[in-house]
């Protein structure tokens, strides 16, 4: 298991969207060598923009970000409201790249970035459109888009990429604004004019880099953004599990976190799961007790009084199972969960069959404990919310059933009990 802390580098890249995307302006820059020692930042956000596909890329993102963080305090955060009007991107490795939490192949983000920008279907999680007016003194309309691109150090191939996806779909945009507005190719505009387009794509790319070690303290978060990102990645037989999640501020929280499971098999995406916006209510939340048992990795979800067991076996299936306080008998590999819910309810999964055997979401009684006792029966032990009275119930594997039996604590107690897979915090 990994597990890394992000401490995010908000370095702000300024994208003016030049129009030679593949090939260097002679307005800016003819060659590599003639900036390479520059300890200006612009030179190398003016390289990036020009160059994309460089092969000077990652030497050009380095040095941006390493001059970038002497200007800390003289950049402002994009002017776009940043939750529905931004798309994250987050850039695990050469195979993997989530979009707005979702994995997706590279191939598929050209049109994805694009739709995006121009939410044709004005769909309400798609950005917003805002009024200018353009230089003929027109009243116009234009997309808020921006894009977050977080990546790992080791994932600058896949970095350059994705920043020339982005770039394109974002020119491509501006020159159909172009078109719309003016009745001209953008080429061909007046300097005025092109000027003014330019200014209008400025900060619509921002580069996330994230470090094992804190590095100089950035500006406050808006109290809607994300201060830290914390991953997991586990790896099992023939699947990969990566856990995420995402921490609002604590000086002012909207909620507690995003949590999401991605499973990759051969590098290829093959399920996962998201809980957005999850509260604490008083409790545990988000994603804990990663662990593997028996071939499986087991991972419980807390918060929103919906309590889950995770469970997910060695070729990348997953059961999700109302739990969230899991206990394991290791001799018939059952793993029992009791709901964290202000429901009563509880589960029991074979781990051997990879099988649901018994989930009951709102019992009458809720549920203390689980035992196996008298030649490996299992039995469970309730108490009622209001008397406390406590009482004993027998789950029969075969009949996937239970009863309640005449037993009380001499016979059913802490001798007999199951392992508690959960660690209180």
């Amino acid at each position: 298991m990994t597990k890394t802390i992000l401490f995010y580098v908000f370095t702000l890249l300024l994208l003016s969207c030049h129009n030679s995307e593949d090939k260097l302006s002679k307005k800016v820059y003819d060659n590599w060598h003639e900036i390479e020692e520059s300890t200006n930042y612009l030179d190398f956000r003016n390289y990036l923009l020009e160059v994309p596909n460089s092969e000077n890329f990652e030497d050009a993102v380095k040095k941006f970000l390493k001059y970038r963080v002497l200007h800390w305090d003289t950049i402002l955060p994009a002017p776009y409201d940043c939750f529905n009007n931004c798309a994250d991107i987050d850039i695990f490795n050469s195979n993997t790249v989530l979009f707005e939490g979702e994995i997706i192949r590279l191939k598929n983000l050209p049109n994805l970035s694009y739709r995006f920008i121009k939410n044709d279907s004005e769909l309400a999680e798609y950005p917003d459109f805002k009024k200018i007016i353009d230089k003929n003194g027109n009243e116009q309309l234009i997309s808020k888009a921006s894009f977050n691109l977080i990546f790992k150090p080791d994932s600058m191939s896949n970095l350059q990429e994705v920043f020339g996806i982005l770039l394109k779909s974002l020119n491509k945009y501006r020159n159909e604004l172009s078109e719309s507005w003016y009745n001209t190719d953008y080429e061909i505009l007046d300097t005025a004019k092109k000027s003014h387009l330019d200014r209008l794509f400025e900060n619509r790319i921002v580069l996330w880099e994230f470090y094992q070690k804190q590095p100089p303290p950035p500006p406050p978060p808006a109290p809607d953004k994300i201060e830290i990102i914390e991953y997991d990645t586990f790896n099992l037989e023939d699947a990969q599990v990566i856990l995420k999640q995402e921490f609002p501020p604590k000086s002012n929280p909207m909620f507690s976190c995003h949590s999401s499971i991605y499973i990759l098999k051969n590098s290829k995406p093959i399920d996962s799961v998201t809980f957005r916006n999850i509260e604490a209510l008083g409790g545990h939340f988000g994603l804990r007790n990663a662990q593997k048992v028996d071939n499986h990795l087991l991972v419980t979800k807390h918060g929103d009084y919906d309590g889950r067991t995770i469970i997910i076996n060695q070729e990348g299936e997953m059961s999700n199972l109302i739990g969230g306080q899991p206990f394991l008998d290791k001799e018939q590999n059952y793993l029992f969960s009791i709901f964290d819910s202000d429901l009563r309810g509880f589960s029991i999964f074979d781990l051997t069959n990879d099988s649901l055997l018994l989930a009951i979401e709102d019992f009458e009684q809720r549920p203390k404990s689980f035992h196996r006792a008298f030649n490996n029966r299992y039995f469970i032990t309730f108490y009622d919310d209001e008397t406390y009275h406590e009482s004993v119930w027998e789950f029969e594997p075969e009949l996937e059933r239970i009863m309640q039996v005449d037993l009380d604590s001499t016979e059913i107690n802490s001798t007999n009990e199951l392992q508690a897979l959960w660690v209180e915090k």
